[in-house]
């Protein structure tokens, strides 16, 4: 080709080619992949939280899905908040508290750490990731948009079990409908030392809970003890005084305005105390003589609150005192044993816990020595029947519905059924006073019972001393092993499965809100 044609040629193939060239153009242009899209976190955590969570344990083979590791799935918050085989993993506002913190962290000055650690493999949360867990469960382990889980509920006074914790200072809170564990109160007035409560009640109103302590009170208080006042909402503490040495069990009247306390001191201070509940004002005490009574615990009153019967732990009878115009007026003395004669003390029972059931006109009293319930008639005072049950019975409860009394027994042994753990509850029966059954597997020391009347269960604490009733992980940190709570069927008697629940240290005494 002549080279002069060169350049024609070139800008005629140049005009052909334009529109296939920008036709191409648009074709690359079109085809340029899009930014990244940023999936939305769906989990329900906080950003912070999620971050942790997603990375480290909402994992497929551990806790992601149709393969969950003990029952936790933490694909979400909905779903953490569920629980897992063991309960609660998450108790808002205690992670020390919470199987969720305990396990993930690794850092003694932290807080409480719990074997298996976790995550099983690789490498362990760092420190900031732990105080981030740590500090989200501290202010209520919330949903990213701020949600409390338990926020209903906690608006309402019934529907809770209030399990009071006198190895720890706490009331342990669970929610009645999924025995899911809402909260922990922290309760006393020294936080850095244990002050013992030993026993709780809850106003006929549902709408207070007092309890008692047996060591001081504080700043001010000197050596006597006292008795607190909470909300059953709220939680808040409205109300604290002063009383005598080592307070013991309470009895509210009717309408919750006024309480007696038995305080089981050796010396001859005072034995019993008479409160004004609304103002938490002492109006009287029985005080005086050191044979006013022997160490006095269990307590119970007619309906008019103008007969008291007590329990003395320290003698062979029980005492009936009459209240006029918020007074202890009088007091008499009916020995255990009719063969005995003349009331004096003695260690022989044990009398722990009385309950009157003032239209039969029966008093049913425990005895942790003779290893009985002793029944009397109010009328003249005569011993009805002495019914043999489990070994050191303490506390009672009893079932309006059944007509059976239930008796928290901490002793008895059973190495067929329990091993080495001790403890059962016996099932009385009102109308034959027979002893109709011995109810085992409640854990180590079963101590506290109270009934959920439109549930038909029974609640009974276990102490769990020694951790003979070993927890489900093993926890450093705490002042001693975990105790527990079971739930008894009603109707058959039976333990309901899968019902143990870890709370704190010794639990002793509880009180259900239906």
């Amino acid at each position: 080709m002549s080279p002069q044609f060169t350049p024609f040629l070139l800008i005629l193939i140049s005009m052909k080619l334009l529109p296939i060239i920008s036709l191409s153009l648009l074709f690359f242009a079109a085809c340029k992949p899009d930014p990244p899209v940023v999936m939305e976190d769906k989990s329900g955590y906080p950003s912070d939280v999620a971050a942790i969570v997603n990375t480290n344990c909402a994992l497929s083979g551990c806790h992601l899905g149709a393969t969950l590791e003990g029952g936790l799935d933490l694909e979400s918050w909905s779903k953490v908040m569920e629980g897992s085989d063991f309960g609660a993993v998450i108790v808002p506002f205690s992670p020390n508290w919470s199987h969720f913190f305990q396990h993930l962290n690794s850092f003694e000055e932290l807080g409480v750490m719990a074997t298996p650690a976790m995550p099983p493999t690789g490498d362990r949360l760092t420190q900031v990731q732990v105080q981030t867990i740590k500090d989200w469960i501290d202010n209520g382990a919330p949903h990213k948009d701020g949600t409390y889980r338990w926020a209903a509920e906690e608006t309402q006074n019934g529907g809770k079990v209030f399990s009071l914790c006198a190895g720890s200072d706490l009331v342990a809170v669970t929610d009645l409908k999924s025995n899911l564990l809402m909260r922990f109160i922290e309760i006393g007035q020294q936080p850095d030392k244990l002050e013992a409560p030993h026993f709780i009640v809850m106003s006929p109103d549902q709408q207070f809970l007092y309890i008692t302590f047996i060591e001081s009170g504080g700043t001010g208080m000197g050596n006597s003890a006292i008795v607190e006042k909470y909300t059953t909402d709220t939680y808040e503490r409205v109300g604290t005084v002063n009383v005598a040495s080592n307070p013991a069990l309470i009895q509210l009247n009717l309408i919750g305005t006024r309480a007696i306390i038995s305080h089981f001191n050796d010396g001859d201070g005072t034995k019993l105390t008479l409160l004004d509940t609304e103002n938490m004002v002492v109006l009287d005490e029985a005080a005086g003589s050191s044979d006013l009574l022997s160490r006095p615990h269990g307590l119970s009153a007619t309906l008019d609150f103008e007969t008291l019967y007590v329990a003395p732990a320290g003698g062979n009878y029980f005492a009936q005192w009459e209240i006029k115009n918020d007074q202890f007026v009088s007091q008499e003395k009916y020995v255990l044993d009719p063969s005995e004669g003349a009331p004096l003390a003695s260690s022989k029972y044990a009398p722990y816990h009385c309950i009157l059931l003032e239209a039969d006109s029966l008093l049913f009293i425990s005895n942790n020595k003779t290893n009985d319930v002793r029944v009397f008639h109010t009328g003249d005072h005569s011993l009805v029947k002495v019914i043999p049950v489990g070994a050191f019975p303490r506390l009672m409860t009893y079932d309006e519905v059944s007509k059976r009394i239930f008796v928290a027994c901490a002793n008895e042994e059973n190495t067929a059924v329990q091993g080495s753990i001790k403890g059962c509850i016996s099932a009385i029966d009102v109308a034959s006073l027979t002893e109709v059954k011995r109810i085992f597997g409640l854990g180590q020391r079963p101590h506290g019972v109270g009934i959920a009347p439109g549930s038909r269960q029974l609640f009974v604490t276990s102490e769990n001393v020694g951790g003979e009733d070993p927890p489900h992980h093993v926890i450093d940190g705490i002042s001693g092993p975990p105790g527990k709570y079971y739930i008894v069927d009603l109707t058959t008697l039976e333990v309901i499965a899968d019902s143990e629940t870890e709370i704190g240290v010794f639990p002793n005494a509880l009180v259900v809100s239906p």
